[in-house]
């Protein structure tokens, strides 16, 4: 006669722990001209009006940008408010200073029914990538997000009054892999606001780990 009994007790566990972003620049534009000066290069005469943000002459050729002091970042997520949405977006990975026409980086549109991207070279190159609709009228108030990661660039238009997402487009490419931050204004009527920069901390963390029981017994008679 045999008799064998195995008992096998395997457990496992596993946890992810997400890293949360890290704010490196905020402005509300609520201190006035004299913060926003110390904030911004104002490469192309940006005034704060009734705590916020808008050109005094709106252009696309040089195009009127103003972008973040000391401030270069890769990877990061950035969220900006369009206040009475028009025609204007938000610069990422800028390179150069606007007001000498030489800007390089990449360009988000944001205007009525539609939001897309440029990619910006010596201030020009007005090809538009991944056109996609936007449900919003002219004049909206708007929130914008967008996350890099790489040569990734995913932008996601909100309506503010709702929190109702109104609009998505996503570009991948490699041209430009760090620079600054800046807004782009091409219609007075538009301000921004509530303007914040994050990075992400370098990798969400997997922890992972498995342990076993084995015990095998044997019994013969």
């Amino acid at each position: 006669m045999r008799n064998r009994s195995i008992f096998v007790v395997v457990a496992a566990l596993g946890m992810i722990f997400t890293a949360q972003a890290g704010i490196i620049f905020s402005d509300s534009f609520s201190s006035g001209e004299g913060q926003a000066d110390s904030l911004w290069n104002n490469e192309y005469a940006f005034v704060v009006e009734n705590g916020a943000y808008n050109a005094v002459f709106p252009n696309n050729n040089p195009l009127a940008v103003t972008t973040i002091k000391n401030l270069t970042v890769t990877d990061a997520v950035v969220d900006v408010d369009i206040l009475g949405s028009v025609d204007g977006g938000i610069m990422l990975h800028t390179q150069g200073l606007a007001g000498n026409g030489n800007m390089n980086g990449v360009l988000l549109v944001v205007k009525p029914e539609s939001i897309y991207w440029h990619v910006v070279r010596n201030g020009g190159d007005w090809t538009s990538y991944n056109v996609s609709t936007l449900y919003a009228a002219s004049g909206t108030d708007l929130h914008v997000t967008i996350q890099i990661t790489g040569d990734t660039y995913e932008a996601k238009v909100y309506r503010l009054s709702d929190n109702q997402l109104v609009g998505q487009t996503t570009l991948v490419n490699s041209t430009y892999s760090s620079g600054g931050i800046g807004l782009y204004d091409y219609v007075a009527a538009q301000r921004f606001d509530n303007v914040e920069v994050s990075i992400p901390e370098p990798a969400t963390m997997l922890l992972l780990s498995l342990g076993g029981l084995l015990l095998c017994r044997k019994h013969r008679a």
